[in-house]
């Protein structure tokens, strides 16, 4: 399976990324910005050493979380090609719920730590083919603005 269709298929169970509004930190950051992806790694569940990261092979992207609790992702993939997504979020002082709108809608739950200028996302569930099929893996993300 090709790294787009590998990573689209991941995208639409598990996309998830988020970004700071404000310049508030701590507990009360909002999520509401406009991020550029610095890392956006899958990791096998069954082998913690198998890991891709998107950005690191030379895709780049970026995500804006609005207000009114939508979101939108736009990513070049490496080696050409691009993906776009779209959804809805809830955020917590320590979570971030990521639904993806689409044919087969999915959710997918992150823990969350905001700065003024860093968002980091970690554990977010999905699947990913690191080259023998769709596997269980979970999504971390890193985000700067």
């Amino acid at each position: 399976m090709s790294l787009r269709r590998r990573f689209l298929v991941a995208a639409v169970l598990g996309t998830a990324l988020a970004a700071c509004g404000s310049d508030s930190t701590g507990a009360n950051a909002s999520v509401v910005s406009t991020w550029t992806l610095t890392k956006f790694e899958f990791t096998n569940d069954a082998n913690a050493a198998q890991k891709t990261d998107i950005i690191g092979l030379g895709g780049h992207g970026t995500i804006t979380f609005n207000a009114n609790l939508t979101w939108a992702i736009a990513v070049t993939l490496p080696g050409g090609g691009s993906f776009n997504g779209a959804g809805t979020y809830t955020e917590t002082a320590t979570t971030l719920t990521i639904v993806t709108n689409g044919q087969s809608p999915s959710t997918s739950v992150f823990t969350k730590t905001v700065t003024s200028t860093t968002l980091t996302l970690t554990g977010g569930a999905a699947t990913f083919d690191f080259g023998a099929g769709d596997v269980p893996a979970h999504i971390n993300v890193t985000a700067t603005r």
